[in-house]
């Protein structure tokens, strides 16, 4: 049951949407994980992230990781 101010039956604060100048959008809240700028690291043949920016081998398989991609 959704909580009622006492004095007047209305629907209590907490329970009322957000007034327009306080609503965020998508572009404002910050969301998890990491940004697609990693890509570049990531060896495509076994998926392990190379510590060096390319061109440079993979350190667990050593595939050639090229730049530019």
């Amino acid at each position: 049951m959704a909580k009622t101010n006492q004095t007047n039956g209305t629907p209590a604060a907490s329970d009322a949407p957000p007034a327009d100048d306080q609503k965020q959008t998508a572009q404002e809240t910050e969301l998890p994980g990491d940004s697609v700028c990693w890509l570049r690291l990531v060896c495509p043949e076994c998926g392990t992230m190379a510590e060096a920016e390319p061109p440079t081998k993979c350190p667990q398989c050593g595939a050639q990781l090229e730049a530019g991609r």
